[in-house]
């Protein structure tokens, strides 16, 4: 099998940079989620509501690559994590602001 080149303008260099520099941006932000998630003690909640959300967006990817992109409704379930994690942020930023102790 013989390769096929691809043509890129040196442009791209700046696409490539752009992608490395948002995984190491996403894993200094991971690292500092879980330092305040220990810190804080809200490991397990925001863990769960993670890992829904997580499994709803392949769920719902699963169902619209199906050929059926009704069946991406089923993955809807990951809207229950995104609110756990939204209850977290707002308690969270109440609590930084000394608005409200929990």
């Amino acid at each position: 099998m013989d390769a096929t080149p691809i043509g890129l303008n040196a442009d791209f260099g700046y696409v490539i940079l752009v992608t490395i520099s948002a995984i190491i941006m996403s894993w200094k932000v991971g690292y500092q989620v879980v330092s305040a998630r220990k810190k804080f003690n809200v490991q397990r909640f925001s863990a769960v509501c993670g890992l829904i959300f997580v499994l709803g967006r392949l769920v719902y990817a699963a169902g619209y690559q199906s050929g059926d992109p009704k069946k991406r409704l089923y993955g809807t379930f990951a809207y229950i994590g995104i609110g756990g994690m939204f209850v977290c942020s707002v308690v969270f930023a109440l609590d930084l602001l000394q608005i409200m102790k929990w």
